[in-house]
């Protein structure tokens, strides 16, 4: 399933949130239950 990501703006239009240090950890996990389900076959 795809989880559309919620982005906040400033009025400068940079991303407040999530924070880069919250994308990168989403990004592992996500990575890290790819290569687990991958295993299992």
């Amino acid at each position: 399933m795809i989880k559309k990501l919620e982005l906040t703006v400033n009025e400068k239009g940079e991303i407040t949130s999530p924070t880069y240090p919250e994308l990168i950890s989403k990004i592992n996990e996500l990575i890290e239950k790819g290569n687990k389900e991958s295993k299992q076959e």
